[in-house]
């Protein structure tokens, strides 16, 4: 895992376990969660999830935010539902929470979990290869400024 994604879980299980103690909830939920939402959720797996030592499916990550009745968005990303954000208010205006609700009452949320996780993860290697870009570029403008320096 990358070091940004890393910290990414990790924030992601900080928030898991903060609404997880709000609700004087005992790392016992994971049998419950299970029985719920028919997914394979031991507490071993769940630990490392809260400790941000797992990526878990977006499905299993939105079992346990429908278990704990808080928002995936506010788990994933918080800014995204913070009215102050720019990227919230965009999103807003464009209407996609809307439409992701739409798409969970017309196709469900198996379907819709399904395909937002690989839209995440066309998004992240999009990100990844921008980043990459970015630093290659920053190299060659420095060795070429060492090139003219040299002549």
């Amino acid at each position: 895992m990358s070091r940004l994604r890393d910290q990414r879980f990790q924030a992601i299980g900080t928030r898991l376990r903060d609404a997880r103690i709000n609700q004087n909830k005992t790392m016992a939920i994971h049998t419950e969660i299970s029985r719920k939402y028919g997914i394979k959720l031991n507490q071993s797996y769940y630990s490392k999830i809260e400790r941000g030592l797992a990526e878990p499916p977006l499905r299993t990550l939105y079992a346990i935010c429908d278990y704990l009745g808080v928002d995936i968005l506010t788990i994933i990303e918080p800014s995204l539902t913070d009215s102050t954000d720019s990227v919230s208010f965009l999103t807003r205006q464009s209407g996609f929470i809307h439409r992701v609700h739409e798409l969970r009452e017309k196709f469900g949320d198996k379907i819709v979990a399904d395909s937002l996780e690989h839209f995440l993860i066309i998004v992240d290697e999009i990100s990844t290869s921008i980043q990459g870009r970015t630093s290659r570029g920053k190299k060659t403008r420095s060795s070429s400024r060492n090139k003219k320096r040299k002549s």
